[in-house]
């Protein structure tokens, strides 16, 4: 009897390991059908292809139930290649353009002066009542209080919620000086609910487009400061007045890191001086500042008199070297700025890709028309753009939306490739793919969910 029902439990073991062989077998086989219909096909081009020769683009599906991802790199050689990677909740690496080392800006919110002001208001406030008051900033600060972030060596350092907290933020405090006008004011509100709990309120009639950011070049933190001079509050939409300059100050690196407010750190300024390398000069526009992810220089985009300009600053105490991007550029043209490993790119509306770089005779740049990309304009209005350059030619890619057919939002539903000489665009491609096209990989209240397209800033490469 123990014998037989040993056989039968040995041959359920057996049934059951068969049936687990299967189901992963036909997963496997499903998710490999899946992976190859995810795969990158070319559905329309025109041009020389092999002007693309070199180039790699990266970009991940997601199946529309936040289940099933795909990475695709698609891979030019002369001929044109697509390999797919698939995973099962994986997480897709999201990128930013690359931040700065240092940011200051104005923060009259976290100062100890603002405590006091709404704690005295506070106990003023009665009940079920509502009161306010105009503040003259002038009657507390001379200059505007500065909030502190600071990420040098690695180390997070954030100062949002309580400015002068620390020596640090003493020591930005005096290298950056912002006066306050005599006219600058605020209007505090603070009112005490009947069923309890209480609120306050900031009404901003001051200078709060004031911003700093810092780049570790060397040993120098060379910074870009930039006002937004509003008419009379922080609501109006344009500003009356920019202005921008370039800065820098030593650091010194620390025996042993502090702790401070939750971070660390391990930097901290070796001057009281920011000294002064450059200033926007007057009647020109400011567009748009960043600098190369190398940390090899800081650059500063501005239009004078119709030219678009860049200071490029790559060294502490010497004054940037300005260098022309394009003519012919109205004053109120749109700028995106992209940071790349050793050069960068500025986006100059629909109109052209700008890009400084280096060589031995000293920084250069290059301009590349896109009035004539078919699907530039499309793209940017659904996600970001990828670029790329080869200090001969330049290629830029994005997704290209479309609509859920089933819910009306809309989806990234194919990826466009373009390459640009000098004399404009020698090759262009839009590509998709059959999971994309068939636009559903799951059901979900009675619905398929539509599959969509997503590209990092950096998934484009020479």
């Amino acid at each position: 009897m123990v014998s037989r029902k040993r056989h039968i439990l040995t041959l359920a073991a057996l049934i059951l390991a068969a049936a687990c062989v299967f189901a992963a077998v036909w997963a496997s086989s499903s998710l490999n059908a899946r992976a190859a219909d995810a795969a990158f096909k070319k559905t329309w081009s025109e041009g020389d292809p092999s002007a693309a020769e070199g180039l790699s683009l990266t970009s991940y599906i997601n199946s529309g139930d936040n289940v099933l991802r795909w990475k695709n790199d698609l891979v030019f050689d002369g001929g044109e290649q697509s390999r797919t990677e698939q995973s099962y909740r994986a997480m897709v690496p999201y990128e930013g353009y690359g931040g700065s080392d240092f940011r200051a800006f104005i923060s009259v919110e976290g100062t100890q002066e603002l405590r006091e002001l709404q704690e005295s208001m506070m106990n003023q406030c009665e009940v079920g009542s509502r009161i306010s008051s105009k503040i003259l900033l002038k009657d507390y600060f001379k200059y505007y209080p500065l909030s502190v972030q600071w990420s040098v060596g690695g180390e997070n350092y954030n100062t949002v919620d309580y400015v002068g907290y620390s020596d640090l933020d003493k020591a930005v405090n005096s290298l950056f000086r912002v006066p306050v006008k005599a006219t600058d004011y605020m209007i505090l509100a603070c009112e005490k609910h009947s069923q309890g709990g209480s609120s306050t309120g900031i009404e901003a009639h001051y200078a709060t487009g004031y911003s700093v950011a810092g780049y570790l070049v060397g040993s120098d933190m060379i910074c870009v400061t930039v006002l937004n001079d509003y008419p009379d509050t922080i609501w109006t939409s344009e500003p009356s007045s920019v202005e921008a300059e370039i800065r820098s100050f030593p650091v010194k690196k620390l025996d042993k890191a502090i702790e401070i407010a939750g971070g660390k750190i391990s930097y901290v300024p070796a001057s009281e001086n920011a000294e002064l390398l450059w200033e926007l000069p007057e009647g020109a526009v400011y567009k748009a500042c960043g600098s190369m992810l190398s940390r090899e220089a800081v650059v500063v985009v501005y239009s004078e008199g119709g030219v678009l300009k860049a200071a490029v600053c790559d060294a502490a105490g010497k004054a940037p070297v300005e260098i022309v991007l394009l003519e012919g550029v109205e004053n109120d043209a749109a700028c995106s700025f992209y940071q790349k490993e050793d050069y960068a790119v500025v986006q100059v509306g629909a109109e052209a890709f700008c890009c400084i770089w280096k060589d031995a005779s000293g920084w250069r740049s290059s301009s590349f028309s896109s009035l004539d990309l078919q699907f530039l304009a499309e793209s940017q209005w659904y996600g970001n753009l990828s670029v790329a350059f080869n200090k001969k030619n330049f290629a830029v890619a994005g997704v290209i939306g479309g609509n859920d057919p089933y819910r009306g939002w809309q989806v990234y539903r194919g990826v466009f490739l373009a390459v640009l000489s000098a004399d404009g665009p020698v090759y262009q491609a839009k590509y998709g793919s059959d999971a994309i096209a068939a636009s559903a990989f799951s059901d979900h209240d009675g619905y398929p969910r539509a599959a969509s397209i997503y590209i990092p800033y950096s998934a484009l490469k020479w």
